[in-house]
């Protein structure tokens, strides 16, 4: 079972990854996972990995979590937004 598949969770095509808890929490964070794919998918064109460093520390990722996505370019962790 992934989070999309958790019954009441929003998910959109347009932020692979994200989920959101509730319609409230959607209207809460919704730019923080846009955010999130902006700096991610910029990552994936450009290769800055300081850019992609200020960008994700900016949203509160952990040292561990961004050094995951400099390994691992482009690609997106799943996001729970409550």
């Amino acid at each position: 079972m992934t989070c999309h598949d958790i019954p009441g969770t929003i998910a959109t095509p347009d932020l692979p990854g994200a989920v959101f808890f509730s319609y409230e929490a959607l209207l809460e964070t919704v730019h923080d996972a846009l955010a999130y794919e902006a700096a991610v998918a910029e990552y994936a064109r450009e290769g800055d990995e300081f850019l992609l460093a200020v960008d994700l520390n900016e949203l509160g990722f952990r040292t561990q979590d961004i050094e995951w996505h400099v390994k691992n370019r482009g690609k997106r962790m799943r996001q729970g937004y409550a």
